[in-house]
């Protein structure tokens, strides 16, 4: 008799927990955020569990994400804004194009990259194009396809793009996270990938200022490169704090 009352109660038990989780919308975390950017009206939020759109004016917030069809992955890796268009790079989804008339996909099955993860790093060209970093890999993109795709690191297959930036003579920097460090950035040109290591550490990120000087962040402190010469800038030298820099 306890026996057939203990399986009737897990029964009951397996039956309520199976109603429960059909209720579930979105399991992920978004307490992870990874990228905030913004526009005149929006600010967008990429998190591990998608992207929460925040007006600016009212606080209405909306959630995109994989469950009901608005995101192609919830876990974000980068976002950028361009001509009224959101790309969004994901973790394990490829990247996205979010417009007003919906969203579009492209992966490794209909866009031609090596693999869907890690996508980071966008750059729009003059042309049109865009740069797109991934794990191991740098892809020029025409907005539909990969036309061209090269190796970031030939020597460690462990790096990944994290930014691209152009600077004041025009020459594009790539800067990787390598494991192995043995590179920490590449120089990007028409037709090559030519990778660059600077002797201060991994290049968590870059940026340039407005005369087109560009900024590393590494692990040992803080690089200016004015196009000619490297100045490092440490706790010694500056009003840096003593611990690493990253962003």
């Amino acid at each position: 008799m306890k026996k057939i009352i203990l399986n009737t109660l897990f029964f009951v038990i397996a039956l309520t927990a199976q109603a429960q989780l059909t209720d579930w919308q979105n399991i992920s975390s978004k307490n992870f955020v990874m990228k905030i950017i913004h526009d005149e009206n929006y600010l967008y939020v990429g998190t591990k569990g998608g992207i929460v759109n925040i007006h600016k004016q009212s606080g209405e917030q909306m959630v995109l994400k994989r469950a009901d069809g608005s995101m192609t992955g919830n876990s974000i890796t980068d976002m950028a804004l361009h001509n009224g268009e959101l790309w969004v790079g994901t973790e394990f989804n490829g990247i996205a194009k979010v417009t007003d008339d919906g969203i579009e996909k492209f992966d490794k099955k209909n866009a031609g990259f090596r693999i869907n993860q890690n996508i980071s790093g966008f750059y729009f060209n003059a042309d049109g194009t865009m740069l797109v970093g991934s794990i191991a890999s740098l892809y020029v993109f025409d907005g539909k396809k990969c036309t061209a795709v090269y190796d970031i690191n030939p020597i460690s297959p462990y790096s990944y793009v994290k930014r691209i930036r152009a600077d004041r003579d025009g020459r594009i920097w790539v800067a990787c996270y390598d494991a192995l460090n043995i590179y920490n950035l590449c120089v990007f040109t028409t037709n090559d990938l030519v990778p660059y290591n600077i002797p201060y550490g991994k290049a968590n990120n870059i940026e340039t200022d407005k005369n087109g000087y560009l900024w590393i962040a590494t692990n040992s402190g803080l690089v200016k490169f004015d196009g000619i010469d490297f100045t490092y800038y440490t706790p010694d030298n500056s009003a840096l704090p003593r611990r690493t820099s990253q962003t």
